[in-house]
């Protein structure tokens, strides 16, 4: 046969041979479509909190919330070196949201009002070199970073100092990305903001690590115009398609400002979240906003669906189960949710008790749709006898996170399968049995006798070789051995 033909001819044959030849059968266990609402890190509605004089955060969690806002005023440092009493109040307000098991979104501002009276940029960018310890320290709780400092709000225009330019803005951007760890992001106020200091390639640096990879995107004042006030320049639908793709990679996020229908009203509100990938939304500005999405039945669908959701679907795994195997393992998950996880964090399977077994999937690549886990493990040579339970835990990135106290809450949960509130761990199926297996045959004697029944089978191999050959003209053929053995 010429190799032109021989090759597509062999590739068919290794298809047949390895369907064959694969994996034994799977027991597949299905799971009934979620409704349950389920709290988890770093997504959802979140809420003010006072960084610097809280000191107990529990509250948050008990109202159904993971994530707080924290607005830090610089005002009395405008031009001077930040104090170290604020450092020590920082500090402590980080250690409270830890302890109370949630995360915060930080941004620094030099006023809070229209007019913009912000601070030189070098005062600017001294500050950000001032927090950087800070903010590096305390990473584990930060979910992402608020770009502020600049102009009114902290929102990048109306800047008294004039530091509402592509030039300054890009500066200090680079600043605080190079304040913060790698693991973190930081969000500017308008997708234009980014596309003109890092262009518009999404694909290309996508969960790369790069500075362009590490800017997500804030909109303060959600469909509150066709512009939502500035957020997007002409032409709009641009800027969305951007924001579309992008927000599969980076946090997106933000707040509303003002109530203008029908743009506010439940069916836009509900479209424009999914399709720029919203993670998290503030549930108290704009009240009349919030009101407006509660009387018309939207807000629980806004609160399970902003960022990740991820639903089980089915578990399937080895037929035959065997101490010392193979395992095979296909857990079918669903994102129904806006967008993936914007921060990385591990994936284990756990059998019983045992050791977790670190995967190499990456939640951040699980975006709203079907989401599969593939994985074979070798299975302990003393599992007992019986059933076993199989459990997927995603804790999260940092040690200081996965105490006993603290990992549960900081660990995401999967919705239809049985969380365990005390180790933050969730449990797929306990239908996974091992059988009795057969009596252990009596060990090999001892001695001299093993020797002698060697011989004696040589010696009868040795008379049927001979025998054979006398035979081989009229010998029947052999039967072909199978290409799986």
């Amino acid at each position: 046969m010429p190799a032109s033909r021989a090759l597509p001819f062999l590739l068919l044959l290794a298809a047949v041979v390895a369907l064959a030849c694969g994996p034994g059968q799977l027991t597949t266990v299905r799971f009934p479509r979620a409704t349950e609402t389920v709290l988890n890190p770093e997504r959802g509605l979140f809420v003010d909190i006072d960084l610097l004089h809280g000191r107990d955060f529990r509250h948050v969690r008990a109202d159904g919330f993971t994530l707080g806002f924290a607005y830090v005023r610089l005002d009395a440092w405008r031009t001077v070196a930040l104090s170290p009493e604020l450092f020590e109040q920082l500090a402590a307000g980080f250690e409270a949201a830890r302890d109370a098991g949630i995360k915060v979104i930080v941004r620094f501002a030099y006023n809070k009002d229209e007019y913009g009276l912000d601070a030189p940029k070098w005062a600017v960018l001294a500050h950000i070199q001032q927090l950087t310890p800070l903010l590096r320290a305390n990473a584990d709780v930060i979910a992402v970073f608020d770009a502020g400092f600049i102009g009114a709000w902290g929102e990048w225009h109306t800047s008294a100092y004039g530091l509402d330019n592509q030039a300054d803005r890009g500066d200090i951007l680079w600043a605080i990305l190079h304040a913060l760890p790698s693991s973190r992001s930081a969000m500017v106020r308008a997708p234009m903001y980014k596309v003109a200091a890092y262009g518009d390639a999404v694909d290309e640096h996508a969960l790369t690590g790069t500075d362009a990879s590490r800017v997500g995107h804030v909109n303060s004042c959600f469909l509150a115009s066709e512009t939502d006030l500035g957020t997007y320049t002409a032409p709009i639908e641009r800027w969305k398609e951007y924001l579309a793709r992008d927000g599969l990679a980076t946090p997106v996020g933000g707040e509303t400002c003002a109530v203008a229908p029908p743009r506010t009203d439940c069916a836009t509100a509900l479209a424009e979240l999914r399709r720029l990938r919203w993670s998290f939304l503030n549930a108290q500005y704009h009240p009349d906003v919030i009101a407006g999405w509660r009387a018309q039945g939207c807000l629980d669908e806004i609160r399970d669906h902003l960022g990740y959701r991820l639903e089980l679907e089915a578990v399937s795994f080895s037929k035959r189960v065997v101490p010392g195997g193979s395992l095979d393992a296909e857990i079918r998950l669903r994102n129904t949710g806006y967008a993936p996880p914007y921060n990385a964090r591990p994936v284990y399977l756990i059998l019983d008790d045992g050791a977790p077994l670190l995967l190499p999937d990456d939640p951040r690549r699980w975006k709203p749709g079907p989401v599969t886990i593939r994985t074979r493990i070798e299975l302990p040579p003393a599992l007992a006898p019986g059933r076993h339970r199989l459990s997927l835990w995603l804790p999260d990135a940092d040690p200081r996170l996965r105490t006993p106290a603290r990992a549960p809450l900081h660990a995401i949960r999967i919705a239809g399968a049985r969380w365990d509130a005390s180790t933050g761990v969730n449990v797929l199926t306990d239908a996974l049995v091992v059988p009795p297996g057969p009596a252990r045959s009596a060990p090999p004697p001892t001695g001299r006798a093993r020797p002698r029944r060697r011989r004696r089978r040589r010696a009868r191999a040795t008379s049927t070789m001979q025998a054979g050959r006398t035979r081989r003209a009229g010998r029947r053929p052999r039967r072909p051995r199978s290409p799986c053995r």
